[in-house]
């Protein structure tokens, strides 16, 4: 039996469902509460497949914000040995589909759908005051325009309704406004973050060259903070799934996180595609395999402490 405190060099022994993610070559799915180690087993797993396998080339290791990112690439540097951190990318989501999908194929995105090829990423202090004048041009409230003047920013996500992508209103703007400065940035060529992954899944979709490329180049795809992915960014990872033909020598997925700790909603955050994504990949797996593992054990206060939270927090969610 392997010692993975000698074998990774930590300083505390694992639990049994930890070593149950370390042994695992498979896709995998973890579902954590608050202080149960996330992040720590996601660095050691890590470490253990660069260990044990020489032939992986490329990890990918995604989290929602830059400062996740650093966070997360400084906790790998600090376990993972410098001759083995250089196969692994810390990038976030919206990072990850420019530099591996729309940089390499964008090209191949036919407007179908009504959206322009983009050459810029919108930028507010570069193109917002073209915006402001486009909207005081098409009859926008005064109201929106000082509430996007103030925030430097519109708040919006896109909904599958009707097997079509439509904007939904996330904020103190309303909805004709959003669809006006989805139609600025169309005109001017320009996308935002929420396109980003709209056309990304759009390119990746039509196109089996790009999930085919994307599947046999990279090794492992690594997601911390899981509960933040986009229904969109979970689509994206479908469609890739779907693709794989060898299971043992094309694209992994590793994916952590916890559902009640979901902050970003405002923002397109959807809880509920670690639950989604769970069911995905069983479906398509269907070799009995279940992708998900739950680590319930915190280690940042009691049992008794803990199970108190957790209580008050289920009242209050069946009160809402």
């Amino acid at each position: 039996m392997v010692d993975y405190r000698i074998k990774l060099g930590t300083d505390f022994d694992l639990s049994q469902k930890q070593i149950e993610i370390l042994q695992r070559n498979s896709d995998t799915l973890v579902r954590a509460v608050p202080g149960s180690g996330k992040t720590t087993i996601l660095t050691l797993k890590i470490k253990n497949l660069l260990l044990d396998n020489s032939n992986i080339s490329r990890i990918c290791c995604i989290s929602y914000t830059n400062v996740n990112v650093e966070d997360l690439e400084k906790s790998c540097s600090k376990m993972i040995s410098s001759d083995l951190i250089g196969k692994i990318e810390f990038l976030t989501f919206h990072r990850f589909c420019i530099k591996y999908i729309l940089e390499p194929f964008s090209y191949l995105y036919r407007s179908d759908k009504g959206l322009r090829p983009y050459k810029k990423i919108f930028n507010y202090k570069e193109h917002g005051p073209a915006l402001i004048e486009f909207l005081k041009n098409n009859n926008t409230s005064e109201n929106d325009i000082d509430n996007i003047i103030k925030s430097e920013s519109i708040y919006y996500n896109f909904k599958l309704i009707n097997n079509n992508w439509q904007p939904i209103n996330n904020g103190d703007i309303h909805l004709n406004t959003v669809i006006k400065y989805l139609k600025f940035l169309n005109s001017n060529k320009l996308i935002d973050f929420n396109l980003i992954s709209l056309l990304s899944l759009f390119i990746i979709k039509d196109n089996d060259i790009v999930k085919r490329s994307l599947n046999k180049s990279i090794d492992w795809i690594f997601i911390d903070e899981f509960q933040d992915v986009s229904e969109i960014q979970c689509k994206i990872i479908e469609e890739l799934k779907k693709n794989v033909r060898d299971a043992e020598n094309e694209l992994k997925w590793f994916m952590v996180g916890d559902p009640n700790q979901s902050i970003y909603g405002f923002a397109g955050a959807n809880p509920r595609s670690m639950f989604d994504i769970r069911n995905i990949f069983n479906e398509i797996c269907d070799n009995n395999d279940n992708c998900e593992i739950k680590l319930d054990k915190t280690h940042r206060c009691s049992n008794n402490v803990f199970n108190f939270a957790r209580n008050c927090y289920n009242q209050v969610i069946t009160k809402i």
